[in-house]
């Protein structure tokens, strides 16, 4: 499961990355340094990826947890970061997605306090010709995780693309 296998749901806000040099800190989840890395575990990970000991985390916008049943690396759960919401509803709607177990989502005050939502539904609809996307918590709050900062209000005709189950379901 690799984000941005999918694709081909029409134009959403993030297809096009603008000048990533100057805006880094809008569309990247986390920094890593090398002094971070597990030297060791690099074998073990193969040419696909790395482990970390600490990342440093890059702005001050929501960011997701998406916990899925996986069989990846012997574990029967696979928890994913995702910074883009587009990259969240490509895995959650491909016709091979594996079950979504808790979704999460990581939201800063303008204190830069962090507070975690548990989130119960994730709807798609249109803001302003492109896909917008809406995350419901299970409180009923909603955040639109997107690189603009979104209202959720802006998202219109909206239609339920996933729902999460409610924890012990």
């Amino acid at each position: 499961m690799e984000i941005g296998e999918g694709g081909g749901r029409g134009t959403t806000r993030h297809q096009a990355v603008p000048r990533l040099e100057r805006h880094i800190h809008r569309y990247c989840m986390f920094r890593t340094f090398d002094s971070n890395e597990l030297p060791r575990a690099r074998h073990s990970m193969g040419a696909t990826g790395s482990l970390w000991r600490a990342v440093d985390v890059v702005g001050r916008r929501p960011w997701i947890l998406a916990t899925f049943a996986d069989g990846v690396c012997g574990s029967a759960q696979r928890t994913i970061s995702i910074a883009w919401d587009s990259d969240l509803a490509d895995l959650v709607t491909r016709a091979d997605a594996p079950q979504l177990l808790q979704l999460l989502c990581l939201v800063p005050d303008e204190q830069g306090v962090w507070a975690a939502w548990s989130i119960s539904e994730i709807f798609a609809g249109d803001a302003g010709g492109v896909t917008g996307y809406v995350l419901r918590c299970v409180e009923g709050r909603e955040i639109c995780a997107d690189l603009e900062g979104s209202d959720p209000l802006t998202v219109v005709n909206r239609r339920r693309i996933a729902r999460v189950p409610a924890p012990g379901a």
